[in-house]
């Protein structure tokens, strides 16, 4: 019952070939020099377009336009707000009126300012609540007005332990023991937060 012929976005980690994505039309584009794995980017285009375990399209005929921003720093997986910005601005250009960002990060002027340019133009922003569970701060960007926050629950409607509350949540969704892709083993597993809830 999904719409089909869409374009979507994303902007996350790099997303790598994989069996779930196979006839999934993918424009990649990377904003950093140093990609981190593409472990995580990959399991949420997977969610987003690609196949579930029968192998029905869960987007059907859908063009993907990922944008690759994570890297790493000190053994730890980052996004600079510069690459998110510069990725905002591509999908933009590119005419992607929805844009998935499983990224959480603290409050940031340029992002700020990129958010607002890109809501102004009409692109529908869903992010990820972040994982800081009930006493953690809001994260960014979901906790932007222009934004659609993102909080997971399991199979039952319980909210995920780790899922960041607060006033800016817009909606719940599923994000505990998600399906997606495996980009490590090429096949699938279960992953869990508001990462997998967003899209």
């Amino acid at each position: 019952s999904c719409a089909t012929g869409v374009r979507v976005g994303m902007v996350d980690g790099a997303v790598a070939s994989h069996p779930m994505l196979q006839g999934v039309r993918i424009t990649r584009k990377s904003f950093t020099e140093d990609n981190a794995s593409a472990a995580h980017g990959t399991a949420v285009a997977s969610v987003m377009v690609g196949r579930d375990p029968e192998g029905r399209a869960l987007l059907g005929n859908a063009t993907l336009f990922a944008a690759a921003v994570f890297s790493r720093e000190g053994g730890e997986t980052a996004a600079d707000a510069i690459d998110v910005a510069a990725a905002l601005d591509w999908l933009s250009a590119q005419r992607v009126g929805v844009v998935n960002l499983s990224i959480a990060g603290p409050e940031n002027d340029l992002l700020k300012e990129t958010v607002s340019r890109a809501a102004a133009r009409g692109m529908i922003m869903v992010a990820a609540a972040g994982n800081g569970g009930a006493g953690g701060k809001p994260r960014y960007p979901a906790a932007y007005p222009e934004v659609i926050a993102v909080s997971a629950v399991d199979q039952r409607g319980r909210p995920y332990r780790n899922t960041s509350r607060g006033p800016h949540i817009d909606i719940a969704a599923p994000g505990v023991d998600i399906w997606a892709a495996d980009a490590r083993s090429g096949r699938g597993a279960l992953w869990s937060g508001t990462s997998f809830a967003a899209p």
